[in-house]
């Protein structure tokens, strides 16, 4: 896995690419801010993550601010073979924007003194993998083939998890996401310190420990809370 990639010369390239930012801003409807970019990459003995919504990469905004995820295969990916892709639910079946309300509100209770355990203990039932949710996601999930180069865009409140690449001809499966924020979102400086403090698993009942690494979200020291991200110095390119 590799993060940071958002400011390298090769994707600031493509974010002022014309074919891109046109079919992009046609597709969302609305300009938007490309921030981080990560490199994932699966193979046989290394599964990738299981049910999630992307709380940790848009844990910095506001609930209702949209969030989007645009994730390219650089491998093949079929689904009834090897696999290596990626199954999720359709928004009209189960949306995670329910669980951004939450972790807002979970979030100023940390603010105010509560634990994170206190907190996750009345919720991890509910949300644990394997339990009673994620029997239902496997239920109703969608997976696709994707050729190379091929890309899925989702919502922040997709839930979604990493397809189990078998063994086969392909020993490795590698994709990069592009995260892209609405350009009116705004900086929401509770939620951050809320899913920092659980390692993004607030909104879920989970408690994975302090996220410590090194984040996009950490940039922003010359906005208030509540400020558009955009008008910071340090905020991401805006695709127009």
């Amino acid at each position: 896995m590799a993060y940071g990639l958002g400011d390298t010369e090769l994707f600031q390239s493509l974010y002022r690419s014309e074919n891109f930012r046109n079919i992009l801003v046609s597709m969302i409807g609305s300009s938007v801010i490309a921030t981080d970019a990560q490199c994932f990459e699966l193979s046989s003995d290394k599964q990738g993550f299981e049910w999630h919504y992307d709380s940790i990469s848009f844990r910095y905004i506001r609930p209702r601010d949209p969030g989007y995820s645009l994730w390219i295969a650089l491998d093949p990916v079929r689904r009834d073979s090897q696999g290596g892709g990626m199954a999720y639910m359709p928004e009209s079946v189960f949306s995670g924007y329910a669980n951004f309300q939450l972790s807002s509100l979970l979030s100023k209770e940390v603010s105010e003194g509560r634990s994170v355990y206190e907190l996750s203990c009345k919720l991890k039932e509910v949300y644990k993998t394997p339990g009673f949710l994620t029997e239902l996601f496997e239920k109703y999930k969608h997976q696709d083939d994707f050729d190379s180069g091929d890309a899925l865009l989702f919502r922040k409140t997709t839930w979604h998890r990493s397809d189990v690449l078998l063994k086969g001809e392909l020993k490795t499966r590698s994709a990069v996401t592009i995260r892209l924020l609405g350009s009116e979102s705004r900086l929401d400086k509770d939620m951050l310190a809320g899913e920092t403090e659980s390692g993004g698993g607030l909104g879920l009942g989970l408690n994975w420990g302090r996220a410590d690494q090194a984040n996009y979200a950490d940039r922003f020291t010359d906005i208030e809370n509540g400020e558009l991200i955009r008008n910071s110095q340090f905020s991401g390119f805006l695709v127009k």
